[in-house]
């Protein structure tokens, strides 16, 4: 029997697309805006906007982005991530009017670049829980910049680097012209020591998707498949399940993640998923930071083989070491109940 309700991946806001918003954080110095001058040179970045964040009552950095054209709008007089609730909001909506006035070009996708010190959470909390004001956005994924000089002396002295590379997607190296041969190799090691589990990519302005092309698959630690927990420096933990090609119930997951995020989101840095929920090429894409959960995004499920590669499924959490041991069980026991046994398979829309 067919649900009385529409099913929730026909509804939107808009019928046009949601622009992909990219958040670039890093520690101070570790080589952001040259990243973005150097990307924003290329042709094929010319729809790009960016907005850029500083500390201090001056903006400077956007100065620095010649390369670029008006889309560039500065917030100077603070750190973004302190007052991104409204003033990342109206940011993004100022330029969506600006371009639609024709005040500037139109543009495809945004970088929003944050202050060295910024903690990316509550840029995280505005793109997710927003959807009045930020329905033509929507989160594409987290770089951070890693100075392959100074950053390895940096993430051991500074939490704000720590959080700033839990929260990553990608973890982009600079600098590394100015670092030793075996210093990509030794950083990696780091970083894996450290629960990181972002994949480590070399920057460089002739890479036009750096910032742009995001793996959706879940990263675990490589040497820990299958359920992965992980304690490091900083005062973090980590916990991983790879649910594989199995079958989730989708509306037990979610509900269990909004009261864990209820319960213990004080807690939690950050909890991203990609789960199966029924046997077409779908997948559901998770997101949740602290008291706050994203609605399901839908997907084509990653990997080449059919209904995708399964080694691509899973649910990963970034907390408080201080939760540690309670925030594991807790995820463990919710993915266990949202499993759905072999009988019980959900079919895809006919």
């Amino acid at each position: 029997m067919s649900s009385p309700l529409p099913d929730p991946r026909s509804l939107s806001l808009l019928p046009d697309p949601p622009l992909p918003v990219t958040v670039l954080t890093g520690f101070l110095g570790s080589g952001k805006t040259t990243l973005v001058r150097g990307l924003l040179a290329g042709a094929s970045t010319k729809g790009t906007a960016v907005v850029v964040n500083e500390f201090g009552e001056v903006g400077l950095d956007h100065l620095m982005l010649e390369a670029a054209d008006d889309s560039v709008l500065v917030m100077p007089g603070g750190c973004l991530c302190c007052q991104a609730q409204g003033d990342l909001a109206r940011a993004l909506r100022t330029l969506l009017d600006r371009s639609v006035r024709g005040e500037i070009p139109a543009f495809s996708r945004v970088i929003v670049e944050t202050s060295g010190l910024a903690d990316p959470r509550p840029l995280l909390q505005a793109l997710l829980t927003d959807p009045l004001r930020l329905s033509r956005f929507r989160l594409e994924g987290i770089a951070t910049t890693f100075d392959a000089v100074l950053g390895p002396d940096q993430l051991e002295r500074h939490e704000i680097a720590m959080v700033q590379l839990q929260a990553a997607d990608k973890v982009v190296l600079t600098k590394r012209d100015l670092a030793g041969p075996d210093a990509e190799t030794e950083i990696a090691r780091q970083l894996r020591r450290a629960g990181i589990a972002a994949p480590l990519v070399p920057g460089g302005e002739d890479d036009e998707d750096l910032l742009f092309s995001f793996d959706p698959r879940v990263q675990l630690n490589p040497s820990k498949p299958g359920i992965h927990s992980h304690d490091h420096a900083g005062g973090f933990a980590s916990h991983g399940i790879r649910t594989g090609a199995r079958q989730l119930d989708l509306d037990v997951l979610m509900a269990g993640i909004r009261v864990l995020c209820h319960d213990r989101g004080q807690a939690l840095l950050r909890l991203k998923g990609v789960v199966r929920f029924d046997d077409t090429d779908e997948a559901a894409v998770i997101h949740a930071v602290q008291h706050l959960v994203d609605r399901p995004r839908f997907m084509t499920c990653p990997g080449t083989n059919g209904a995708g590669d399964a080694d691509a499924f899973g649910i990963v959490a970034i907390f408080s070491a201080k939760a540690d041991a309670a925030f594991r069980e807790a995820l463990d026991d919710l993915v266990k109940r949202a499993i759905l046994p072999a009988g019980m398979r959900k079919r895809g829309a006919a």
